[in-house]
């Protein structure tokens, strides 16, 4: 059980968990939340306790699927298109499949290096995991009089040498006083003759060392299908894995396939998805705004009912509800109050509320209201606005948490000023007792009147 006077301890041990700062709000509903759940009783440690209420937040902050990039997602939405454009999609893409195979890059590289019959997904893996492939080019092969097709071996370490003796690398002297670092690799060739006997050759490959400023990843990056997990395999410049890269590149740019499944597609001629319509999520970072934006890429056939539900579908994903719009007045209230903040921080509310009424009189038109209303309206808006609730594919188990507690925290800090008096300064994180303690003439006059 962690005692309360340690509960501040777990916020900084949280803070070293996540290498974040943890703002004071957080960490209150934090605290609120590991309370209510009975956190502090069944953790014994604050090292315990401070795992649990990360673990929360990485459920909070749980956006695209893991396998796709950072902030964003891409899916197909099948269900949303009617019976005939399904068929046209899944005709479509088996037309295209069948005419992609027959490029001529295509079907040289297939002949060099797969054969008459495609690879299974067994083949495939062992084929991009190959380091003869990976470490080997095509004229290397030729030269050494190793066959193209049915090569395997590990990569093996590179037997050490006068110039290298840890077998690795080396300093290579170069024209005009320059010098280069030349990494040596070792590779264990295995294949049967055509009289089926096993034959084995090991040969050492020396390249130029990556520089650590290269921009471009190293490596052939690759899927095991549609749905499958995504591996990146270390090839050197020029080796058979870096040719099918290039094949893979010009494939994808003809085809609108993901490169990672046009060499998949390659090897094994399963033929990627063509969607007719496909949504990518994307999400901003938190600073300056929360921003998630919606793309839609969509085939010119389908209709414009499917874009509709397509786009609403992919909205309730983001949001995790129907869309709620701000109206226009409060809208201009909101810039109005902020552009009077801007000017002046240290003004009051009370004076807020003045200003905003003389406008509204001035032009006749806007609704007046109290400083405590006119400051919850701006809250609210401002919070829409900046720290908008994206659910992001997140369930409602998982959001309800998020909600409990922005609620939470605008009913406790509207409290704070319900409670505090009329001549309050704009900073919200005054204490009550801080803020000045007489009230107006007029407000006395009317409590009185009211009494009597």
């Amino acid at each position: 059980m962690v005692p309360k006077a340690q509960w501040p301890n777990v916020i900084q041990q949280l803070h070293k968990f996540t290498g974040q700062l943890i703002d004071d709000r957080v960490g209150r509903l934090l605290l609120s939340h590991a309370e209510k759940h009975g956190l502090f009783d069944s953790c014994e440690t604050v090292g315990e306790l401070a795992a649990e209420l990360e673990s929360i937040l990485d459920a909070l902050h749980a956006g695209a699927a893991r396998s796709a990039p950072p902030n964003r997602r891409t899916y197909r939405t099948p269900a949303l298109l009617t019976p005939g454009e399904s068929k046209r999609e899944e005709v479509f893409g088996w037309l295209v499949g069948l005419r992609a195979g027959e490029l001529p890059r295509v079907r040289e590289f297939r002949r060099r290096f797969v054969g008459t019959a495609l690879f299974d997904t067994a083949r495939a893996v062992a084929f991009l995991r190959s380091g003869p492939y990976r470490l080997l080019s095509s004229a290397r092969l030729a030269r050494e009089g190793l066959p193209t097709l049915g090569l395997s071996g590990p990569e093996v370490p590179p037997p050490p040498t006068s110039f290298a003796p840890s077998g690795t690398e080396y300093r290579q002297a170069m024209a005009g006083g320059w010098s280069q670092t030349v990494q040596r690799y070792g590779v264990h060739c295995e294949w049967r003759s055509a009289l089926g006997e096993l034959k084995s050759l090991e040969l050492v490959i020396e390249a130029p060392a990556a520089q650590e400023d290269d921009e471009l990843e190293p490596g052939l990056r690759w899927e095991t299908g549609q749905r499958g997990e995504s591996e990146t395999s270390a090839c050197l410049p020029g080796s058979v894995l870096d040719d099918l890269g290039r094949v893979a590149r010009d494939l994808a740019v003809r085809t609108w396939w993901p490169e990672p499944l046009a060499v998949w597609f390659i090897l094994t001629g399963e033929v990627p998805q063509t969607p007719a319509v496909q949504v990518v999520v994307r999400q901003s970072p938190p600073e300056p705004a929360r921003q998630a934006r919606l793309m839609l890429q969509v085939q010119p056939w389908v209709s414009h009912v499917c874009l509709r539900k397509t786009y609403r579908d992919a909205q309730r994903w983001a949001l995790g509800r129907e869309k709620r719009a701000i109206a226009i007045e409060t809208l201009v209230r909101f810039r109005f109050v902020h552009e009077l903040r801007a000017r002046d921080p240290e003004l009051m509310w009370p004076a807020i509320a003045k200003a905003w009424a003389n406008r509204c009189k001035a032009r006749a038109k806007g609704r007046r209201m109290s400083w405590r209303t006119l400051w919850s309206d701006y809250d609210r808006t401002r919070q829409s606005l900046l720290i908008p609730d994206l659910a992001l594919g997140r369930s409602a188990d998982d959001m309800a948490f998020a909600v409990e507690a922005s609620k939470r925290y605008r009913k406790e800090e509207l409290e704070r000023f319900k409670r505090s008096p009329t001549r309050r300064r704009a900073d919200p994180k005054l204490e009550p007792s801080e803020a000045p303690s007489k009230l107006s003439s007029k407000r006395k006059n009317k409590r009185v009147s009211r009494g009597k």
